[in-house]
């Protein structure tokens, strides 16, 4: 009988930390993983007309507690030249504060640049954990 015990137990235990979650913590998703993709293809609106599928290089992309930032530039892929409005101006530098609702990464701040903007992001968003953005 104790041994029954013994092995429902360590099956318990086993299976229960399989099912919950980790403790979250700053981490940056390997490329290719589910959460990037949905991360990047959060972003793709915001860079063009959708004529061509934008390839995002981020610099920085840190996730934590459902908040998401990223800074980094983008092309297009194949090679397909920049929109009018990127040539110009703004350049293709952003960064991008996001946030998952309901399972769907939303942007929630997002600003062309040439500068480091998570300060403002910041402010505006006083719940986004700081340990996403950059130090400086």
């Amino acid at each position: 009988m104790k041994k029954a015990v013994l092995l429902g137990s360590l099956l318990l235990a086993g299976t229960t930390g399989m099912v919950l979650p980790s403790v979250a913590a700053p981490h940056t998703p390997k490329a290719g993983s589910s959460e990037r993709k949905a991360i990047m293809n959060a972003l793709r609106p915001r860079l063009g007309s959708g004529r061509h599928k934008p390839i995002i290089s981020p610099s920085h992309l840190k996730v934590e507690r459902g908040w998401a930032y990223v800074e980094g530039g983008f092309n297009y892929e194949g090679g397909a030249p920049l929109e009018e409005q990127f040539t110009e101006g703004s350049g293709t530098n952003f960064s991008a504060l996001l946030h998952q609702e309901n399972s769907r990464w939303r942007v929630k701040k997002f600003m062309y640049h040439g500068d480091v903007v998570a300060p403002e992001f910041m402010q505006a968003f006083p719940s986004a954990p700081r340990s996403i953005f950059p130090k400086s």
